[in-house]
């Protein structure tokens, strides 16, 4: 099976799509979305009808729980 490999400009961009945050925290998609939905991570926003993420809210909220 292999691996999925970012660009350097995906890794550095200021929002993250559902399946880079999810990899991120290393995580599945499903966890992802039932964490979201229980409010322990952060909500996201629509940007053209879809979910993304903060980067800064993402890396906040692993800085607190992986403390």
């Amino acid at each position: 099976m292999q691996k999925s490999v970012q660009s350097p400009a995906v890794l550095e961009s200021p929002i993250m799509k559902a399946s880079d945050v999810a990899m991120f925290l290393k995580i599945s998609m499903t966890k992802l979305y039932r964490m979201t939905r229980r409010g322990i991570i952060p909500k996201p926003r629509k940007l053209g009808g879809a979910n993304v993420w903060r980067r800064s809210d993402i890396e906040t909220f692993a800085e607190q729980i992986f403390e």
